[in-house]
């Protein structure tokens, strides 16, 4: 008595074949050639059964010599090794190792371009290149990263690209997602590279990306994430800014960035919203060149968050002078006594009229002083 499970009638199993062969080889053989490869390559991946060229001669219908000129073909193309006959009465009784295509592949494509470069160091250098290439072609990972890419640019990747994207990999210690989302934004999220048909423009690009990320210390998609939330706050933060002062047609420019981006150092930024929020109902003219001053100002005044920023301000008077410039003393006394009777909330009720003959007044009062 025993057990066991009935097999297959069917063999309902797959055959991984090398694209590389369908692609590269299979056009230059005929019918008889590619049934011969094909159906002893399945017998080399099943090889629970001994298997012979006398079998597929019975299997596929043809001649001992019709099997013998096809695996004397694809000896001829590398693919396969034939061993000699141990019986020279059974010439076709003979073992065929079958050999990587895609080695095969790299191997004859960096050949011919160490061949034409024709530098002393080629073979060192052809023989580490080709082995990096079918180490990583041997880790799913980035065997299946590889795929990836290639379903993104819409082409196969020749072994040069394969060996710039291990670089890149290595130098900037890139995640394969990451390499994956470098080619997304070069292909498919920068319109005008889309119809670009240089390839090194694209792969000149992807690399600029990795090294930026790679300054930024953004390695992994988490990091990236995090980042890329960092930086749709901070160009928030610029719209922000430009529309606090009134400026809504037009981009921020790289220079107004790097000043932003110094006040940062130094003030948050709701604390710098605040400040050109109150600089705005001060003057008649807000432009960036006078936030700035005023941003500076404060900072040179030790202003750091809100409540200091109000402080720095105090009960300033319709005229835009700040907390700093009120501290000296005014030795008119009509003008001090307005200084004390104007509070924020008599000029928030003040029209732009009565504010700019405020202003107009302080003028003329400081061309008489200055004519005494």
């Amino acid at each position: 008595m025993s057990f066991y499970i009935k097999g297959h009638d069917v063999d309902l199993g797959t055959l991984e074949l090398e694209n590389m062969f369908i692609l590269e080889f299979m056009p230059l053989a005929n019918g008889t050639h590619v049934k011969v490869y094909l159906l002893g390559f399945y017998y080399a991946k099943n090889p629970v059964q001994i298997y012979t060229n006398d079998t597929i001669a019975k299997t596929l219908s043809i001649s001992h010599e019709d099997v013998c000129s096809a695996w004397s073909f694809w000896e001829s193309k590398g693919l396969v090794e034939c061993e000699t006959p141990p019986n020279p009465f059974q010439p076709y009784m003979f073992s065929v190792k079958f050999q990587s295509v895609r080695e095969l592949y790299l191997n004859h494509n960096y050949q011919k371009r160490f061949v034409e470069d024709d530098s002393k160091s080629a073979p060192v250098s052809h023989s580490s290149s080709v082995q990096r290439v079918i180490s990583a072609m041997s880790n799913t990972e980035l065997k299946k990263m590889f795929q990836q890419l290639e379903f993104i640019i819409k082409r196969p990747l020749t072994p040069a690209n394969h060996i710039k994207i291990l670089d890149w990999m290595s130098n900037f210690k890139m995640d394969p997602d990451m390499i994956e989302r470098a080619f997304v934004i070069t292909y498919e999220e920068r319109p005008k590279l889309q119809d670009e048909p240089n390839i090194d423009r694209h792969f000149k690009y992807i690399e600029s990306i990795l090294a930026s990320w790679f300054d930024k210390k953004v390695f992994t998609s988490d990091q990236l994430i995090e980042e890329e939330k960092k930086h749709q706050s901070k160009v928030q933060h610029y719209k922000n800014i430009y529309a606090a002062i009134g400026i809504s047609n037009r981009s921020i420019s790289s220079g107004d960035k790097e000043i932003v981006d110094s006040w940062s150092t130094k003030i948050d930024e709701s604390t710098q919203l605040f400040i050109i929020k109150e600089a705005t109902k001060r003057t008649t003219n807000p432009n960036f060149k006078y936030m700035d001053k005023i941003i500076q100002s404060a900072i040179t005044s030790n202003v750091t968050d809100i409540q200091s920023a109000i402080d720095y301000f105090g009960n300033s008077s319709g005229s835009g002078e700040t907390k700093a410039s009120k501290s000296e003393p005014s030795s008119n006394p009509r003008s001090k006594r307005i200084n004390q009777n104007f509070t924020q909330s008599t000029i928030s009720n003040l029209s732009n009229d009565e504010l700019n003959k405020i202003i107009q007044r302080k003028a003329d009062r400081k061309k008489l002083k200055s004519e005494e």
